[in-house]
């Protein structure tokens, strides 16, 4: 992964060898390469008690590097994780929304959560278009992106996601979520977004805030539904229903609204 990242960014490469005695405890670190006057990234998949994380920042700083970041995927962050890095050395720690934030994580100062969603989304879209799925990492600069999902609530997950995506030099940033809560502050955020739409399906009943805001539509299900049962009467398939040629005379003048 350290070896991926350093080509991506043109950067060397060095390594904090760590060893262990017995399981929990580390015996020495050492920083094997040259960090001196460096500004230096570390990556690993998990971070649990943050314990071996913050002895290598600070391993790192004692070597002479400027600056240290970490860029973990899953931040666990338990027990005294949230302390220790708040107090640590390090200038930023990044985690992915892999795993749910506690408060204390959210409101770290030298914690930042990056959304997995806009990833997820434009690789379903790749794997859909028969794209390369490596290809998508770090590429959404003059793109239109939209963002796919099951589900929204309070939509300040999705709002994020959509604000990355620009500040990452996105044209547009659209939405498809198959329901549609949008409880407490929702329709305020989605008007207020970056977001040029968001569509919801009607298959949870829309308040009049929903139906009102200027950013969201509202796909009736009915139409796919009964073309399915009409397919199921007469057997043939209901996959065909997604094949965007059955039901587009249906949901082509909703589309072009």
């Amino acid at each position: 992964r350290a070896r991926e990242l350093a080509k991506r960014i043109s950067a060397p490469l060095a390594i904090v060898d760590k060893r262990r005695e017995k399981a929990g405890e580390i015996a020495e670190m050492t920083v094997i390469g040259t960090v001196e006057g460096k500004k230096c990234i570390i990556v690993d998949d998990i971070c649990d008690t943050a314990g071996t994380l913050c002895k290598a920042a600070d391993l790192l700083i004692e070597n002479g590097a400027s600056e240290v970041h970490a860029y973990i995927t899953h931040g666990v962050l338990s027990g005294p994780a949230v302390e220790r890095v708040s107090k640590s050395v390090m200038k930023s720690l990044v985690i992915t929304d892999s795993i749910q934030a506690t408060d204390p994580v959210k409101n770290a100062p030298n914690i930042r959560i990056v959304p997995t969603a806009p990833m997820f989304a434009q690789a379903i879209l790749n794997i859909w278009n028969g794209t390369s799925v490596s290809s998508f990492i770090g590429t959404v600069e003059g793109k239109k992106c939209i963002i796919v999902d099951d589900i929204c609530d309070t939509a300040g997950t999705l709002c994020k996601a959509a604000d990355l995506l620009i500040e990452n030099g996105a044209s547009e940033v659209h939405a498809y979520i198959t329901h549609g809560v949008l409880s407490g502050p929702a329709v305020e955020r989605v008007s207020k977004s970056v977001m040029k739409s968001l569509v919801i399906t009607d298959s949870i009943q829309a308040t009049d805030p929903v139906k009102n805001a200027p950013n969201i539509r509202i796909v009736p299900t009915a139409p796919m539904f009964a073309q399915a049962i009409l397919n199921i009467w007469n057997g043939t398939s209901v996959s065909s229903l997604f094949d965007g040629e059955t039901m587009e005379p249906i949901y082509e003048g909703l589309f072009n609204k």
